[in-house]
């Protein structure tokens, strides 16, 4: 019982939130995404890594998402998923974007489509705050 009232305080928090995002995709062969890739699973998750650890050093976000993302949309976007209110993205996704502080990186997140970096730009009131 403990553990809904859990959920629902910290949905209740981040439907207050909005949150710009950006993000680097690495797929893998047999992932999700509408594009051919000859990477392993295990590769793609070495090469996230690898580019989390830059990302961590101070490389540019937008030059590595430009260099390694697979996301389709990124020579169109360089990464910026935009403004996203809680519950636009798959849950894993979402738990880890909204657990981020402001210009926080996370470490590689594995979803159906490959494994995500997602950086925080910026944070600000939704319109349930109001």
């Amino acid at each position: 019982m403990a553990r809904s009232r859990v959920g629902r305080g910290v949905k209740a928090i981040n439907l207050k939130r909005e949150i710009k995002v950006k993000h680097l995709l690495v797929g893998y062969q047999g992932c999700r995404l509408p594009v051919s890739l000859n990477k392993s699973k295990d590769e793609a998750e070495e090469l996230a890594n690898e580019v989390y650890s830059r990302l961590v050093g101070g490389d540019s976000f937008v030059d590595l998402a430009l260099q390694f993302s697979d996301d389709p949309s990124v020579n169109k976007n360089n990464g910026d998923l935009g403004w996203l209110s809680w519950g636009q993205t798959i849950p894993v996704f979402q738990r880890a974007a909204f657990s981020l502080d402001v210009e926080g990186v996370s470490p590689p997140i594995l979803t159906d489509f490959g494994y995500h970096i997602i950086y925080l730009e910026e944070e600000k009131k939704s319109h349930y705050f109001y």
